[in-house]
């Protein structure tokens, strides 16, 4: 509800559309999820996982385990918490538990990207304008770093449009 200056002085109390852009948000966000659902085709998740499994023992690697002919050679491990994430997830639910990880995650997402947006554009613009980024966002949906990396941006995204009305926000950004 928004109110109005009429000339008299008078609030008067105009109505808008019951669900504006919330019922695109969730409808976004749902059919992400259910594409992200899909079995898991990703072949490359394997060593993320196994890596995840060995670092409560091991540590976070410093040299290249699985190379043989460089396995004295220093390495970076960028991914080591998407990789302990896996492995708990893993150990908990299997390859389902990951594909539901992968599935709520994509859901999540999408869901903050256009949460902004729920109450200054209609559902139906939204889901148009929407549907290009859902389209090619579809063909990423893998167990793979980058699931927590696009997470990331639009939580930061989020945080800068939320900044404009409170400056406070931006002490959340070193978090993220």
């Amino acid at each position: 509800m928004s109110e109005l200056q009429h000339d008299s002085g008078m609030n008067l109390e105009v109505e808008r559309p019951l669900l504006d852009g919330r019922l695109a948000c969730v409808i976004l966000s749902a059919l992400v999820f259910c594409w992200a659902s899909h079995y898991m085709v990703n072949g490359d998740i394997w060593w993320h996982l196994r890596t995840g499994q060995l670092i409560p023992y091991d540590g976070v690697p410093d040299l290249d385990w699985y190379t043989f002919s460089s396995s004295d050679s220093k390495w970076i491990d960028l991914h080591w918490l998407f990789q302990l994430l896996v492995g708990w997830v893993y150990s908990a639910g299997d390859t389902e538990g990951l594909v539901l990880l992968k599935a709520v995650l994509s859901g999540i997402t999408v869901l903050l990207l256009f949460l902004p947006f729920r109450s200054t554009i209609p559902s139906s613009l939204m889901i148009l304008l929407g549907w290009p980024f859902v389209s090619l966002f579809a063909s990423r949906l893998l167990v793979r770093p980058e699931m927590l990396s696009f997470l990331y941006l639009v939580l930061t995204l989020l945080v800068i449009h939320k900044s404009r009305q409170r400056i406070q926000w931006l002490y959340t950004l070193p978090a993220i």
